[in-house]
């Protein structure tokens, strides 16, 4: 995604820091510091990234055209979507997984899981919309490509004392992925018990006493 979005051109990421140009697609800052294994990067979730590929340049093409990304629904309106939706979802799983071991986090099974393909139960949300920053960001840095990740969120109860989710987003010429899986008050409670220092950062990190906290 990023080469094709990368090309011969320069190319700005935004992330968690200040926005950055990207010499290469293999660039430092298009990467996390702390890695899986090469088995679940590689083998196990091939599917899952492929599927993605060709989500993203399906969606692309009707960017480019000025058609409806989605339906009413929510779906996206590629024709190959109920045959890749599956892998599309193991996909951001596995994105959600990354965050996770970049701030020593806890990887809950289900999502691990899921995203390598030894289960069905998708746990992820998705919401495809276009980038309202894309062009607004070209302009004003002088890049012809535009990419963006939204680290990881922690959304705490109206008492920030437990998280009721963890998304991110993903962001490539034009068109934004939010994803995110909600945590039931069982899970929540069990998560805070279990883990505390990761909860603790997580609260530490709340943003103007909003209750999210930014990983």
């Amino acid at each position: 995604m990023l080469k094709a979005e990368f090309g011969q051109n320069k190319t700005i990421i935004f992330g968690k820091s200040d926005p950055k140009f990207l010499q290469s697609p293999k660039s430092k800052h298009a990467h996390f510091d702390r890695k899986i294994c090469n088995r679940c990067n590689s083998d196990l979730t091939q599917p899952a990234d492929r599927a993605f590929d060709e989500l993203h340049k399906g969606l692309l093409e009707r960017y480019s055209k000025g058609s409806e990304l989605t339906q009413y629904d929510g779906r996206p309106t590629i024709d190959n979507w109920p045959n890749i939706e599956a892998n599309c979802f193991r996909y951001f799983a596995k994105l959600l997984c990354c965050f996770l071991v970049e701030v020593y986090g806890p990887r809950p099974k289900s999502l691990a899981k899921f995203a390598l393909g030894q289960s069905d139960r998708n746990i992820v949300f998705l919401r495809i919309t276009k980038d309202l920053e894309y062009q607004t960001a070209l302009e004003t840095y002088g890049a012809t490509g535009f990419a963006g990740h939204g680290g990881l969120m922690a959304l705490f109860d109206s008492d920030n004392r437990w998280i009721k989710s963890m998304n991110s987003s993903l962001s490539a010429g034009g068109i934004k992925y939010e994803f995110w899986v909600d945590l039931n008050l069982p899970l929540s409670i069990q998560l805070a018990l279990k883990f505390p220092r990761f909860v603790g950062l997580a609260r530490s990190s709340i943003i103007n006493q909003a209750p999210v906290a930014n990983l």
